[in-house]
Order: structure tokens, then C-alpha cells, then sequence
């Protein structure tokens, strides 16, 4: 994004990032919110989890899972879907791949 444009969401803010799906520019905040909302519809049409379930997350230390952790305990917070969280990260063993 070469030229200065606002946030199509709020207008407020300058927009930092396009969404893939559809091409929207959006600032960090607005970004954050859609991506979130997304996640959440997801979760509720699919009916990936139930009410009390034990839910483990594979993290890597990566962007990715840290993304998908933070997500999901927010989420569960934010809507209540009665999630008990825990993460869980292997060490591979392999020297200087996560020292």
C-alpha cells in the first residue's frame, strides 16, 4: 500500500493491512476485530467445541499458534464458550532449533 488510505472499517485510522478474502483495507485494530469475528462464526456454525471441553493447543513458538492461543483464550473469555485451554509444546531434541 504505496498511497496513505483510511481504515474502510472506521475511518479513522490509517489502513495497515488488506484483508485476503476480500481485498478491504483495514487498520491494525479493525484487522484484529474482523479477524476475531471471523474466528468466532466459525467456531459457533461449526460447533468445533462444547460447553466444559478440555481443549489442547499444539504451539510452536511460531507466529502462528501464538496467534491461534491468543485467539482462542480470548474468544473463550470474550463469548464464554466454557473452554478449559492448556497448550502444549514439544522440544524436538534437535540442537539449536528451539535454544
Amino acid at each position: 500500500m504505496s498511497k496513505q488510505t483510511n481504515c474502510a472499517n472506521c475511518d479513522e485510522e490509517q489502513a495497515s493491512m488488506r484483508r485476503p478474502a476480500c481485498g478491504t483495507l483495514l487498520c491494525k485494530k479493525c484487522f484484529s476485530a474482523a479477524f476475531e469475528a471471523d474466528v468466532h462464526r466459525t467456531i459457533t456454525t461449526e460447533q468445533f467445541f462444547t460447553d466444559g471441553e478440555n481443549v489442547v493447543i499444539g504451539v510452536s513458538g511460531g507466529k502462528d499458534s501464538a496467534v491461534v492461543l491468543h485467539v482462542l483464550y480470548l474468544l473463550n473469555e470474550r463469548f464464554n464458550y466454557g473452554l478449559h485451554l492448556s497448550m502444549l509444546a514439544v522440544n524436538e531434541g534437535i540442537a539449536g532449533y528451539r535454544d
